[in-house]
């Protein structure tokens, strides 16, 4: 199985587009860690999509609005059978009552289906043939949705100060599509991102160490553009260091308390919050792959528990892949880990990373760790520069 993503486009070119290629070896289920896809496929197959453009007055009529991305799906081996489309339901959500539809759209075609199944992270759906396809929901002003606060930050030395750009999104988008979106000098910052959100709500952006916040509130809807805008700006000292980030849902005349929906300590001296993605994903798979041998002789089993909780909670894993694990012998479970890690790309690689020195830090595996993303923060610093 082989996943690449590429981005098509230059610079500040506003119509620049993220371009998914999946390679399935064989029949069975795949599962895109980028996208959040899963191909279920009759055959060995080749499949490329990419993130459009909604129309949103095909949906009008419909009484529909987008629930999700738009995805436009090719495979010239016509193997897929079973699509399955992450959505952005709220963990408390009576799925069994879910109006979910996924809207399909062939040439002047446009044919919404219903779900065969609704699972607490995807809407299955059969299919026969592949074009355009994305979740709706009937339209109403406000919803609770399952959200994520993304952080991209400028290097130092291009500023007086330092710049955090903060996104309010829906989970189902694609980290790596805001990413390609970004220009070469935004840097993606790997923190705890879920939280839970509400449509035509105003929040806040809070900092302990700001100098100035814009806009002083946002309005958050879902937004499936697919050019996506920070919904705040955050402007910090050029000394800063550990600051604390919050979000906090705006009162309203009948609920004055301002409600805190997402906060984290954000340490800015950490290496990782210097690199970016683009350069240094490859370095940390080929990493992990490295120590693998290492990891399984020396992870703990208390250890490896606490790690696939972390996985879990973060979605890196999702609770059939976890339960699976869980149950075998020590020595199968931190292999299986770690290629399952591998599998989800090179962001679930390096919370795996930091998550392990954090449980066991005196270990000469996690000395190594260190002393790799150390490393790997310096060079890839100097390519940035370049």
């Amino acid at each position: 199985m082989r996943h690449e993503q590429v981005c098509v486009g230059t610079g500040l070119d506003s119509l620049r587009k993220t371009l998914s290629r999946f390679r399935c070896p064989d029949s069975g289920t795949f599962h895109c860690s980028s996208t959040g896809l899963v191909f279920v496929v009759t055959k060995e197959a080749e499949l490329q999509y990419r993130i459009v453009q909604w129309d949103e007055a095909l949906l009008e009529s419909s009484g529909r609005t987008p629930a999700g991305p738009l995805y436009d799906i090719e495979c010239p081996e016509q193997a897929v059978c079973e699509l399955h489309l992450p959505h952005c339901e709220p963990e408390h959500a009576k799925l069994s009552q879910s109006q979910l539809k996924v809207v399909h759209f062939s040439g002047s075609d446009t044919e919404f289906i219903q779900p065969l199944q609704i699972s607490k992270s995807h809407v299955v759906i059969k299919v026969s043939k592949l074009s355009q396809y994305g979740l709706t929901n009937p339209f109403r002003k406000k919803k609770h949705i399952s959200g994520q606060v993304l952080l991209f930050r400028t290097p130092k030395e291009n500023w007086k100060d330092i710049k955090l750009n903060m996104f309010l999104l829906p989970r189902n988008i694609p980290v790596d599509t805001v990413s390609c979106r970004q220009t070469c000098t935004k840097h993606y910052i790997n923190a705890p991102a879920a939280c839970e959100l509400v449509t035509d709500q105003f929040y806040r952006a809070l900092c302990s160490k700001t100098q100035r916040i814009q806009p002083e509130r946002a309005l958050f809807d879902m937004d499936y553009e697919p050019n996506y805008h920070p919904s705040f700006e955050l402007r910090l000292p050029l000394d800063s260091d550990l600051v604390s980030i919050s979000v906090r849902e705006e009162g309203t005349r009948k609920k004055t308390k301002h409600t805190e929906v997402w906060s984290h300590e954000l340490d800015l001296t950490d290496p990782l919050c210097e690199i970016p993605m683009t350069y240094h994903g490859e370095l940390v798979l080929e990493k992990l792959e490295l120590v693998r041998p290492k990891f399984v002789q020396n992870v703990t089993g208390p250890i490896l528990d606490q790690l696939l909780d972390k996985l879990l909670e973060e979605k890196y894993l999702n609770y059939e892949e976890m339960e699976t694990i869980k149950v075998k012998p020590r020595a199968d479970k931190a292999r299986d880990v770690v290629d399952s890690v591998i599998k989800k790309g090179s962001r679930a690689a390096e919370y795996l990373m930091k998550e392990y020195c954090k449980k066991d830090p005196k270990s000469e595996l996690c000395k190594e760790l260190q002393e790799f993303m150390k490393s790997n923060s310096q060079v890839t610093s100097v390519a940035a520069g370049e």
